[in-house]
């Protein structure tokens, strides 16, 4: 992919991964912190979902947002796969 290190892929389940049409890595420059509210636009299978996630920690939020249906599903079992 390149857009992710080997570390944050390693925390991000199978089933975003095989999903991922990555256009940016927004969570690795964005300046995300804990207790942050962090909204994801087209967040497909839900990669940069778990990694914001991660960073915000218990006491933030992510949204992911998605115009189809499948993905938010997805971006759902990924979250859950994720342990998030």
């Amino acid at each position: 992919m390149g857009l992710y290190s080997d570390e944050e892929l390693a925390t991000v389940p199978e089933t975003a991964l095989n999903l991922s049409r990555g256009c940016g890595n927004p969570s690795g420059f964005a300046d995300i912190r804990p207790g942050d509210t962090v909204v994801d636009f087209g967040c497909g299978a839900g990669i940069d979902v778990i990694l914001a996630a991660r960073k915000v920690g218990a006491h933030g939020r992510v949204i992911g947002i998605d115009f189809a249906d499948a993905m938010i599903r997805r971006a759902h079992q990924s979250v859950a796969e994720a342990g998030l």
